[in-house]
């Protein structure tokens, strides 16, 4: 097995270019067997066309292009800017802007209905779906460029969560995503500290303690207990659930990353628990990419990559932006 790059031997901008390569690449992988059941096909070991979505090898679905969509907006408006964030969504769903080959696909009904209702006038921070049944994961899935720019400014744990919270409400407005993001981002707050994966979980357990520990949080609780409390190293494959329900994408992603295997090896495991294999793949492509950094994504994979060229500009900026945040 090739050994990981160890925690804080990659700068922040190769760590940023990790994040973005990594959520697309990992998106990518999973778009073909996207919805299909674990160990139903034939293992993903590489980039290929074809499959649920009939698209060509490399192309990465909405997860990659929201990611984009977010890095974008930041860049632009130098931090979190809803209302912006929110119109740049309107032109990836109507527009396509963004989208891997000028199509817009792989997005679930909450992300969908709250950018209807931005394009029809309501205010991108109030535009989030805030019932039961808008807990997937699209929220989630955008989120690391927030946790990358709230680490270059120093961003206190509150601070990061009450960012992570505001990107979420965009879409998802509901407690219990703007929590998985908030845990998600004191996940890469503590990797791109330096600390390791199993340190990092740990770290994210006891702040968040603190951070969610009263309404609406803590009546959220039950629904995250197994990522508070659970051993996921001696957690099964088949115990593991891979869903579009973002406490499960979650509890995946958190999985993959203590096996503490290399990206490549990572990314392609989150990628053959099927069922939202595309999502679960782009969030453990963005958490590798933070500790391994660019240099860690396969050539033959970014290479693959729909719109490289512009993406790798993006990111140029996005490093810029990150190297003066401070």
């Amino acid at each position: 097995m090739t050994p990981r790059v160890g925690p804080g031997q990659a700068s922040l901008a190769e760590r940023a270019r990790g994040a973005v390569l990594g959520a697309l690449a990992g998106d990518a992988l999973g778009v073909p067997v996207e919805g299909m059941g674990r160990d139903e096909f034939p293992p993903v070991t590489a980039m290929r066309g074809g499959g649920s979505h009939g698209m060509p090898a490399g192309t990465f679905s909405d997860d990659g292009s929201m990611n984009l969509v977010t890095v974008e907006s930041l860049v632009e408006k130098r931090g979190l800017d809803e209302e912006d964030l929110g119109d740049r969504l309107v032109r990836w769903l109507f527009n396509r802007h963004w989208a891997a080959r000028r199509m817009s696909f792989g997005f679930g009904f909450t992300t969908r209905e709250a950018i209807v209702k931005i394009h029809a006038g309501t205010p991108a921070a109030k535009a989030g779906l805030s019932e039961e049944s808008d807990n997937g994961n699209g929220s989630l899935v955008r989120i690391f460029p927030v946790a990358l720019l709230a680490h270059a400014r120093e961003a206190t744990p509150r601070e990061t969560v009450d960012l992570a919270h505001r990107a979420s409400a965009i879409t998802h407005a509901h407690p219990r995503a703007k929590l998985c993001c908030g845990l998600a981002c004191l996940l890469a707050r503590g990797l791109l500290s330096g600390k390791s994966p199993r340190e990092s979980v740990e770290l994210m357990r006891s702040q968040a303690q603190d951070l969610y520990a009263s309404d609406p949080w803590n009546s959220e609780y039950r629904h995250v207990q197994a990522l508070m409390e659970r051993n996921f190293q001696v957690v099964e494959r088949h115990d593991v659930r891979s869903s579009g329900y973002c406490v499960e994408t979650l509890e995946a992603a958190v999985w993959c990353l203590l096996r503490e295997k290399p990206l490549e090896e990572s990314v392609l495991e989150a990628v053959n628990l099927g069922e939202d294999a595309d999502s679960v793949g782009a969030v453990v492509g963005a958490l590798s990419g933070m500790i391994e950094g660019g240099a860690a994504i396969p050539e033959a994979w970014r290479k693959e990559l729909a719109r490289i060229d512009e993406v790798e500009a993006l990111v140029a900026r996005f490093s810029e932006l990150l190297h003066g945040a401070g």
